[in-house]
């Protein structure tokens, strides 16, 4: 539990430290500096940690599994199943998996962020305190890595260049097929949203889990090779609370949906507004709610980049409240983050530790 509140607050610091900067109109480098400190802090803690999320005893067992066998011979898709195998032929142990998955996912957040969000600062806060985000990429190894390809890929949604993003859901695929769900968001996303559809919709999706079907259509789609997921509920981190304040923070978006001038902005803000929806209708069923993922983590690029439609010490008040909101949720989540992400495994509850044994 230590480790994660050190976590908390060096992140804190840094997000202060380039908030200042960012006030002070600083240079590039010194942000470019800044930023760079915040991705190794959070490729330090997940690149090296050590039985820690529960799919991680079952990742370890694959990377046997794919060394004794070969890159196909396993149920994961190839481009994981290729990756492990180069690196057991290369002499790397297991741990070196885990560091370079996080890398890659990292990398490719950390570049849409920074090339979206009008305070990166405060969209990397959101990814690491809001649920389901960075503690996910501790678990969700493949999924998160196909998630980051998916979230690097809105470019050709924005400019329009459809076979570059099927190319692109491809490549996601070849980490985790759930990826191909985007693909008629690339249409959707373009057409200017009705605020009026969006909160029927919404209502309808928030209804959809009571009719008891969510496992038929996780058994109809591609959903087959997680059954592990089909009769599972995700955790809900934050309970009620975190349920309601998302349906508020959707009516918020939708009410200042006519002041978004920008294009990628609005397809920034449509993408998030669709991920609420599946949110919703996939509630109690994990293998749906994991989908909703690949719309949701645009959540952290949306919710920064609307306050600015405000002057700019409203906007600054709203960025305080989202950080304050964000830190309740993790402090009020590591217990249930602790249990279910953190050091829930085959050997039970552990306290963090480190692995530094990159090779065999």
């Amino acid at each position: 539990m230590v480790a994660w509140i050190i976590l908390f607050l060096t992140c804190s610091a840094i997000y202060v430290l380039g908030m200042i900067k960012d006030l002070t109109q600083t240079s590039l480098i010194k942000h470019t500096t800044i930023l760079a400190l915040f991705y190794l802090v959070l490729l330090f803690f997940a690149g090296f940690r050590y039985q820690i999320g529960n799919d991680y005893d079952s990742y370890v067992q694959i990377y046997g599994e794919i060394a004794a066998t070969g890159p196909f011979s396993t149920y994961v898709e190839p481009g994981f199943g290729l990756i492990c195998y180069a690196l057991n032929q290369l002499g790397f142990a297991y741990q070196s998996m885990f560091f370079l998955f996080a890398a890659i996912t990292l990398l490719l957040m950390f570049h849409n962020i920074i090339t979206y969000a009008k305070n990166p600062y405060l969209a990397l806060m959101l990814f690491i305190l809001l649920p389901n985000y960075y503690f996910n990429l501790l678990c969700v190894v493949r999924q998160f890595l196909a998630i980051s390809i998916v979230f690097y890929g809105v470019k050709y949604i924005m400019n329009r260049q459809f076979v570059s993003f099927l190319l692109t859901l491809l490549v996601a695929c070849l980490f985790h097929k759930t990826a191909i769900i985007l693909l008629p968001f690339y249409f959707i996303v373009h057409v200017k949203q009705v605020p009026v559809l969006m909160v029927i919709l919404l209502a309808l999706a928030i209804i959809f889990p009571l009719t008891k079907i969510l496992p038929y259509i996780s058994n109809s789609l591609l959903l087959a090779d997680y059954e592990q997921y089909l009769n599972s509920a995700p955790p809900e981190f934050g309970g009620g609370s975190t349920l309601i304040i998302r349906i508020l923070l959707f009516a918020a978006v939708l009410l200042l949906y006519h002041k978004i001038k920008e294009p990628r902005n609005r397809i920034i803000c449509n993408l998030y507004l669709w991920g609420v929806i599946l949110y919703y209708a996939s509630i109690g069923t994990e293998a749906l709610s994991r989908l909703s993922l690949y719309l949701m983590i645009f959540e952290i690029i949306a919710l920064p980049n609307i306050i600015y439609q405000f002057k700019k010490t409203e906007a600054q008040v709203l960025a305080c409240t989202y950080v304050l909101y964000g830190t309740l949720l993790y402090f009020t989540n590591l217990n249930g983050y602790q249990k279910h992400y953190i050091d829930h495994t085959s050997e039970g509850n552990i306290q963090y530790t480190f692995n530094f044994k990159f090779l065999k």
